[in-house]
């Protein structure tokens, strides 16, 4: 999805660039809600990476495009500002639905802006419920990818979060 990049309203909330300290709690939040997402869908077989070094390293050298939103002190969400493009736009599964997406994005739009995009840029999922607030923020259909999982790696992915990070998965 495509938007102008013109600034948007934001609101009084509390966001910071990414610490090395906060990469456990990201990176679950994320993972966590792309697998939600996923299963949501349809995009099957969801799966859940675990954290790893490789990646910690990596997002320690990005610190500078990755973004974390504060709740009461605790990260809420997450989001990766890649040149004009939003990604891995999280919020922590027991906070969404609440306006917290609405105002992360806002900021994160801004700060696009702020680096002087012209245009804002995200890819989301076919189904998707965020599309919804997407459009409300002037998102527009673009164009359309299709996703693919080629392999399957079952020594590198769990096919469920462990429960002691997600306890709604135990059954």
């Amino acid at each position: 999805m495509e938007r102008e990049g013109v600034l948007l309203p934001e609101t009084n909330i509390t966001v910071r660039q990414y610490e090395d300290d906060d990469y456990v709690i990201c990176h679950n939040i994320c993972e966590i809600a792309f697998y939600e997402m996923h299963e949501r869908v349809g995009i099957l077989p969801s799966y859940y990476y675990p954290p790893n070094e490789t990646e910690r390293m990596r997002f320690a050298e990005d610190r500078s495009n990755r973004f974390v939103m504060l709740i009461d002190s605790e990260i809420a969400a997450v989001g990766i500002i890649d040149g004009v493009e939003l990604s891995h736009m999280s919020v922590h599964l027991d906070l969404q639905s609440r306006g917290y997406g609405r105002a992360f994005i806002s900021f994160l739009v801004n700060e696009i802006v702020r680096r002087g995009g012209k245009n804002v840029t995200l890819g989301v999922v076919k189904g998707n419920p965020a599309i919804k607030l997407y459009k409300s923020l002037g998102f527009k259909a673009k164009s359309l990818n299709h996703w693919v999982t080629k392999y399957y790696k079952p020594d590198t992915r769990l096919s469920r979060p462990p429960s002691e990070i997600y306890p709604q998965m135990t059954r």
